[in-house]
Formats: structure tokens, sequence, C-alpha cells
């Protein structure tokens, strides 16, 4: 998938271009109108080895922030 920032008059705009048949079905199941939330989290390891969203009430001072994008009732 391509990303890209655009930046015009002061708006910022993500735009995700999907390249493969998988990432256009993702984009095509996306429902546009659920609510949508856009926070900045840090990510980290699990003993598992898998990667976790740093919770919202967790004290992060990382400053590998990233944009996380939710739409619709997912809560991190």
């Amino acid at each position: 998938m391509k990303t890209s920032l655009v930046i015009i008059d002061g708006a910022v705009q993500v735009v995700l271009t999907p390249e493969t048949a998988f990432e256009k079905r993702i984009i095509e199941e996306i429902d546009t109108s659920k609510s949508t939330k856009v926070l900045k989290r840090s990510f980290f390891t699990t003993y598992e080895g898998m990667a976790r969203i740093q919770p919202d009430d967790t004290p992060d001072d990382h400053e590998d922030k990233s944009l996380v994008i939710t739409i619709g009732g997912v809560e991190v």
C-alpha cells in the first residue's frame, strides 16, 4: 500500500493507495459512515513477540509515535 501525506493550505490528508487485490478489498470494506478516531500512540512488543498499541492511560514517553486511525467501534 502506498502511503502519502498531502498538505494543502494547512489541511493534512493521509492518502492510502492500494497496490494489491487484498489491499483493494480492505479499502472497499471500510465503512466511511462510521465514526473515525485519529490517535498518536507508540507500539510495544509483548513477551510473545506480538506488536501492540500502547494504551491511552499508560505513561508514554516514547518519541516514536505512530498515527493510528480507527474506524467504527474499535477501542484502542
